[in-house]
């Protein structure tokens, strides 16, 4: 089975980097947006597996395309970012998923395809982070 990806990135090298990495026998990139606002809409009309989109972006970034589609598909934030409150907000957002794009392309195939089942996937530092937040608000902390 592939995993239909609609990328969504503005910077035109990237994402042609990213179809690049992703193009295989376990992934097909169905369409590109270079903002929230064409993601949405393009998410709507292809209806792809999952959402690989890139979090701060002109016209609204991951947040709003996670907001906007996470009930019709999974999304899954690509970024630079490692910021605890980014993380936070994709998740409260909707995403299923934060990688940093420093991930290997064979990880970020693989996490792809588990996204599109509905399992979340986190770069490893960023698991931690959300545990020890899980367990704060257990806990009252």
């Amino acid at each position: 089975m592939t995993t239909t990806v609609l990328l969504v990135d503005d910077h035109p090298v990237v994402r042609s980097g990213l179809r690049a990495v992703l193009e295989s026998d376990s992934v097909h990139v169905v369409g590109e947006a270079t903002t929230g606002e064409e993601a949405v809409a393009l998410a709507a009309h292809l209806h792809p597996d999952v959402v690989l989109c890139d979090l701060h972006m002109p016209g609204g970034g991951g947040i709003a395309v996670a907001e906007a589609v996470a009930a019709q598909c999974p999304v899954v934030i690509l970024t630079v970012s490692e910021s605890e409150r980014d993380v936070l907000d994709a998740v409260a957002a909707g995403a299923v998923g934060y990688l940093v794009k420093s991930a290997r392309p064979e990880e970020l195939r693989a996490a792809l395809v588990r996204s599109a089942v509905g399992e979340p996937v986190f770069s490893p530092q960023l698991a931690a982070l959300l545990i020890g937040e899980y367990r704060r608000l257990a806990t009252g902390g």
